[in-house]
């Protein structure tokens, strides 16, 4: 008659349930792996099925196809981890939550996944290695998306936010925060992006956010961008030079760790920024001997006795030198008289700091006076200038 206990899996149709208190059901792992094309009944022994549970298909190497029930609402964790033949997925609107690792090198889904509508959370590794999707679109209502959702997905070319999402946003396939400040995941795949300008309104790279864009040949930093997280642009094999703006005030573990092509950095601080090397963000075991270091003329002499930054090969103090490579365009006019800064031939506001790295003003018009006297590092079109104020 098909009569279970409350908490007691049982088998129908070749799919294994269990119930949940609420008196709805879960699908969850049985004897065997799952195999072939698997559709999941919205009711089963009188019961709506409202979730696959943890680990449900997980390693499930033989599912080729999946349909849902618009009755499912939640995806657990691990629930289609390494379901590597998926490749069709068939689902509805009313998913509220994706779990961690829930669709983890699903190496078969192939080309634009769409979210469900109503979804609001992903989780940590959601669909990493999730090598042949090309392109996520993301509903207006997701307002949670954990690490490394997105990583190794080698084919992505664009994350699409839906208009009126309250937590992100993008810019042009890039993912950021809706408030622009923090970058979120950069896409691998889009061919365009040989050279890629982080917007201007960034203030902090995330965690893993370029990681393995090997492709990206150059990325400039804007002005104003303080936080630099872990393994960020690590194995981007492509990066040949990378300029950190003065604004920088933290550096990551790992950030450009098996960045082997990477030789030439600039760092426009005028103070070095105190890096520890067992959390280097070159890579605790990274050999530094073959690289060049760019540093704010005079300040050679710190950079060289500063942990880390001391074992680079070469240190030069003319950090414009490192922006002309990557393609800067010529310095601007500076002059000064007395407090009276003027700039002529600047295609963008410059950015005026204190030693520390503190942006001190933000220079829209071609004029500024100086308040206080004192050694400033001024920021003109991607040049820094060492400014003295008597």
């Amino acid at each position: 008659m098909g009569l279970t206990l409350m908490g007691q899996p049982f088998a129908s149709g070749g799919i294994v349930y269990e119930p949940l208190p609420d008196g709805s059901l879960q699908v969850v792992l049985g004897q065997s792996f799952y195999r072939g094309e698997v559709e999941v009944p919205p009711v089963v022994d009188g019961r709506p099925v409202s979730a696959i549970g943890r680990a449900a298909m997980n390693g499930s190497h033989g599912l080729t196809s999946l349909a849902l029930p618009e009755t499912v609402t939640t995806i657990a964790d691990y629930a289609f981890n390494g379901c590597d033949s998926l490749s069709s997925l068939v689902w509805h609107e009313g998913i509220t939550s994706i779990g961690h690792h829930a669709f983890a090198r699903c190496e078969a889904l192939r080309g634009a996944l769409t979210l469900p509508q109503k979804l609001t959370a992903i989780g940590d590794y959601a669909f990493f290695g999730c090598h042949n999707v090309t392109t996520v679109t993301l509903p207006v209502g997701v307002s949670h998306i954990g690490s490394r959702a997105f990583m190794d997905c080698i084919q992505l070319k664009s994350i699409v936010v839906e208009q009126g999402n309250q937590a992100y946003k993008d810019v042009e396939g890039v993912l950021l925060s809706a408030d622009g400040a923090t970058l979120l995941a950069f896409p691998r795949k889009n061919a365009s992006w040989r050279e890629y300008e982080v917007p201007a309104t960034v203030t902090t790279l995330g965690e893993y956010s370029f990681y393995g864009c090997g492709n990206t040949k150059a990325v400039t930093l804007p002005d104003g961008l303080t936080a630099i997280g872990e393994w960020a642009m690590a194995a981007c094999t492509g990066l040949k030079s990378i300029t950190l703006p003065a604004s920088v005030a933290s550096l990551g573990v790992n950030a450009w760790l098996d960045c082997r092509n990477l030789k030439d950095v600039t760092c426009l601080r005028a103070e070095p920024l105190k890096v520890d090397r067992c959390r280097s963000p070159f890579g605790y075991l990274a050999d530094l001997s073959a690289k060049t270091l760019h540093v704010p003329h005079g300040t050679a002499a710190a950079y060289g006795a500063a942990e880390v930054w001391c074992e680079f090969g070469t240190i030069i103090d003319d950090a414009t030198s490192g922006l002309i490579a990557v393609g800067a365009a010529p310095a601007a006019e500076v002059e000064i008289s007395g407090r009276t800064v003027t700039i002529t031939g600047n295609r963008r506001p410059a950015a005026l700091y204190d030693l520390m790295g503190r942006k001190v003003a933000t220079i829209a018009t071609s004029r500024i006076q100086v308040a206080a006297p004192g050694v400033y590092v001024l920021v003109v079109d991607g040049v820094s200038h060492k400014l003295i104020i008597n």
